[in-house]
């Protein structure tokens, strides 16, 4: 990492302290690790220093990355159906720790002070970890503020769910033959695999690095080796490629998504969902109308609303644009249905992002939830860039979250109508795709870390001119 790009990071970094939301950007840079550490490092004491607790300060998942459909580490379907049964069926699971049996409605997460909290289920994925035929799930347990408190392995033996818990940072990384990847310190690691016995579960070390004294020692398999040959082993072994990725929304969110999915009704030239949409308790008509989405001439699509009597009280007519970005989608807010409305403008630098959740009415338009982020791309002045990643970032993370929990009904992007059809869920994320260069998008997996460097290179440009 080059000085100009520590200065960017922290730019960055600043940026979010002022908003009081410190986020710890987990990059993992195997032969480079101890120049990332030292530079991160520097961050964390000219921030004041942080201390790792279990919930304090928690990791948040940062990339955001595409699930594919009916993968074997994201379909639910592929569990014990034991385990299912706990996912939609109010089924029960015995904890581990509190020696309790739970439902999933019924398990709170404890924070540091023993306080019961409200859970919601984030990201998860699923593996074998026992290598006994049989997947586990494994979830991450958050507070209703998004902080991760705890991270749950279910497992079925016999005809019962055993869970297991384990603190943010023992589950970082999971690979295809079930080993994990954790660590206990910002630069010691370990690598395990787990045995589960109805209310024991034991850890097998296959490599960890620790400190004795103020030396750096590295072992595999209870042997100490040479930091080369420990980096060596775990880059043979455990490469992004055999790397399982967490799901890129929550648990949750997809649940809803399954539910959401089997709402389109294809007709002829229209897809149709009857869902309550205006807050009456009656199912209303949402139409997607694509008949002339291929026309030789003006080509369009109309999305509309009637209600439960059949009149109409809301539509939009959509035209193709090459310089914009219109998207509806349907989505769930408190329990309730509820429009998305997303619309991006970037030309020539120029940047405007807005979105807004309302519920469609008759005369006007009640708006529940609504953002906007602007910036350029380019200098306003020597030393001076409006390029805000924080709130980019911020907004990024809020838009995607609705993406989310909905579908698309329907959508104007790169001049191309898109929309949902044979209840296959188009998906959508932000990540400012067209606005950071692909090459820095191929050597930064992080959005931050993206717009840390375009902001970097504008910088640069700056002060040349």
């Amino acid at each position: 990492m080059s000085r100009s790009q520590a200065e960017a990071w922290l730019l960055f970094i600043g940026e979010v302290f002022e908003k009081g939301k410190i986020k710890i950007l987990e990059e993992r840079k195997r032969y480079d690790m101890k120049r990332t550490i030292l530079i991160l490092g520097i961050i964390v004491i000219a921030l004041g220093g942080c201390t790792l607790q279990k919930e304090s300060n928690q990791m948040l998942e940062n990339i955001v990355t595409q699930e594919v459909p009916n993968d074997i580490h994201t379909d639910l379907h592929t569990l014990p159906q034991e385990i299912q049964d706990i996912i939609y069926r109010d089924g029960t699971f015995f904890d581990v720790e509190s020696q309790k049996q739970y439902t999933k409605k019924s398990y709170k997460v404890q924070n540091l002070e023993n306080i019961m909290q409200e859970t919601k289920w984030g990201k998860y994925l699923i593996c074998d970890f026992d290598e006994d035929g049989e997947q586990e799930l494994v979830v991450r347990l958050q507070n209703m503020e998004g902080y991760c408190l705890d991270t749950k392995v279910f497992d079925k033996q016999e005809n019962m769910v055993y869970a297991y818990s384990f603190v943010y940072r023992g589950f970082l990384h999971v690979y295809e033959d079930g080993t994990i990847d954790s660590s206990s310190a910002a630069d010691t690691f370990y690598y395990y695999k787990l045995k589960f016995n109805k209310e024991k579960c034991e850890e097998t070390v296959i490599a960890d690095s620790t400190w004795v004294e103020d030396e750096k020692v590295w072992y595999i398999e209870g042997k100490k080796v040479t930091e080369e040959e420990f980096y060596n082993f775990i880059n043979k072994n455990y490469g992004i490629n055999t790397e399982i990725l967490w799901s890129s929304s929550s648990l949750e969110s997809k649940l809803l998504q399954e539910e959401i999915s089997k709402l389109p009704i294809r007709k002829k030239n229209e897809i149709v969902y009857n869902v309550d949409i205006t807050e009456d308790g009656s199912a209303d008509t949402i139409t997607v109308d694509i008949s002339k989405t291929e026309s030789i001439w003006k080509q369009k699509a109309v999305i509309s609303v009637k209600d439960s009597n059949g009149d109409k009280i809301w539509s939009d007519e959509m035209e193709l644009s090459d310089t914009s970005c219109k998207l509806y989608y349907l989505c769930k807010k408190d329990e309730k249905y509820c429009l998305l409305r997303y619309i991006t403008k970037y030309q020539e630098g120029d940047g405007s992002y807005t979105f807004e959740v309302f519920y469609p009415k008759e005369k006007e338009e009640k708006v529940i939830d609504s953002q906007k982020v602007q910036f350029q791309t380019y200098p306003i002045g020597k030393y001076e860039v409006n390029l805000p990643i924080s709130d980019m970032y911020d907004f990024a993370e809020e838009v995607n979250d609705y993406f989310y929990n909905g579908i698309l009904l329907l959508g104007v992007e790169d001049g191309e109508f898109k929309y949902t059809t044979d209840n296959i869920p188009v998906t959508y994320e932000e990540k400012y795709k067209k606005v950071v260069p692909e090459k820095i998008q191929k050597e930064n997996l992080y959005l931050e870390g993206q717009l840390a460097i375009m902001r970097e290179k504008i910088l640069e440009e700056s002060k040349e001119k």
